[in-house]
């Protein structure tokens, strides 16, 4: 190999290794789902109208408080739905089988909700409480795993927990 394909390689690993994710963040050592979801042509008192009908009917969920601009639920007892994203060969982490919970705050304004979903976990039997912090970052929670595995699994959390709370107004009821 020559001495620039070395230098581009290791110029490119850094890039590479980087673990890619649209709303799975790190917070104050914390692992964090954050997305903000456009509703453009409501208006708040109708967003707050839709969630608060959309958000009780989500299987798991479950409404704890809610405010003028804010709803506080929890989740539990859920398991991620993995197998809508997996790729055919790829073997799933055995924890993405177990019950999956988390502290959900969902709030509006401007044609616009964002949901927030932190305190994650899974709980089995035979492994008892893992937390999301432990199984995706190192380094005491400063930064994400960067392996294939850990990748992958946290892309599916993270999808399943977009499509979770996507919530479209009714055509109907104009």
């Amino acid at each position: 190999m020559t001495m620039k394909k070395l230098i581009l390689l290791f110029c490119l690993i850094p890039f590479f290794a980087q673990a890619q994710y649209d709303y799975l963040k790190l917070e104050n050592t914390q692992l964090v789902f954050e997305k903000v979801y456009a509703l453009d042509s409501l208006k708040d008192t109708d967003i707050e109208k839709l969630l608060s009908a959309g958000v009780p009917k989500l299987k798991d969920v479950t409404i704890v408080e809610k405010s003028n601009e804010l709803i506080i639920a929890k989740i539990k007892n859920s398991y991620i739905d993995y197998r809508r994203f997996r790729e055919y060969w790829r073997i799933a982490p055995s924890y993405l089988g177990d019950q999956f919970f988390g502290d959900v705050a969902i709030m509006w304004k401007d044609g616009k909700y964002k949901v927030t979903v932190n305190n994650m976990y899974f709980y089995s039997t035979t492994h008892g409480m893992m937390k999301s912090t432990d199984i995706f970052t190192r380094k005491r929670g400063s930064e994400l795993k960067t392996n294939t595995n850990t990748i992958v699994s946290g892309g599916y959390i993270e999808r399943y927990l977009a499509d979770l709370f996507l919530v479209k107004p009714d055509k109907n009821n104009w």
